[in-house]
């Protein structure tokens, strides 16, 4: 398989393009490889890389760029058989637990770009018969992202070892994927930390 990943020298997507390397032909875009999803030009050299691949992974965040990204993806891509894998964020729930996540940690933009991440996945799968999406939505994973991010919630869940893994992500991703190409269609997945 050809695989575009974003976001691959660190956390998620780094477990990634580490795991799907050993047996696919897997391309990387990230910021300090020089692809700043902020910049449109460098976003149509994604989606123009991403032409031909089986599957494009969604992961670098950068405010709505991500979003923007999609979008890009979804116009040049709907016409033909592929898949889009966005990493997500149950952030949207975990706020209704912790009221006072988004307004201690400022999160705002980040939890409506998530949420509208997850409308953009929908309306991929809703929209025609050829390219689909699966959203992966995991709760705090131990990356620096969460460390530096949310660091009071991070040291908590680190704390008490209920941090998600990487490797658990990845999983999950495998799994979602495996699913799909076995024609069961998983669109969505939210990966809770086990809090006890």
């Amino acid at each position: 398989m050809k695989i575009i990943i974003t976001g691959h020298t660190r956390g998620i997507g780094k477990g990634l393009f580490d795991y799907f390397s050993k047996q696919n032909e897997v391309t990387g875009f990230s910021k300090s490889t020089g692809y700043n999803i902020e910049d449109p030009t460098i976003q149509d050299t994604i989606i123009s890389a991403s032409n031909d691949a089986d599957i494009f992974i969604n992961n670098a965040y950068s405010e709505n760029n991500q979003i923007i990204l999609g979008k890009k993806w979804f116009e040049k891509n709907k016409n033909r058989k592929s898949l889009i894998i966005n990493i997500g964020s149950i952030a949207n729930e975990f706020q209704k637990y912790y009221q006072d996540f988004e307004k201690t940690n400022d999160l705002s933009k980040y939890v409506k770009d998530k949420l509208d991440l997850t409308q953009l996945s929908w309306e991929i799968n809703f929209s025609n018969n050829y390219a689909k999406s699966i959203l992966i939505c995991p709760g705090i994973v131990d990356t620096e992202l969460a460390e530096y991010g949310i660091p009071e919630y991070y040291a908590q869940f680190k704390e008490k070892g209920i941090l998600i893994s990487v490797n658990q992500v990845v999983d999950i991703v495998v799994y979602a994927l495996d699913n799909y190409k076995s024609s069961v269609f998983i669109p969505t997945v939210y990966i809770f930390n086990n809090i006890k």
